[in-house]
């Protein structure tokens, strides 16, 4: 699953293996499913 930076709630970033929660959603573009709402848990 795509994530953009865009998507993460909070200010830390992302590390390998890093478990999160988030929600699925679809680009408007090109129709590819994406990360939405992405939180470290």
């Amino acid at each position: 699953v795509f994530v953009h930076v865009s998507a993460l709630q909070g200010s830390a970033l992302l590390r390998d293996g890093q478990k999160v929660s988030y929600e699925l959603g679809q680009d408007r573009k090109t129709g590819k499913s994406k990360a939405e709402s992405v939180r470290s848990i």
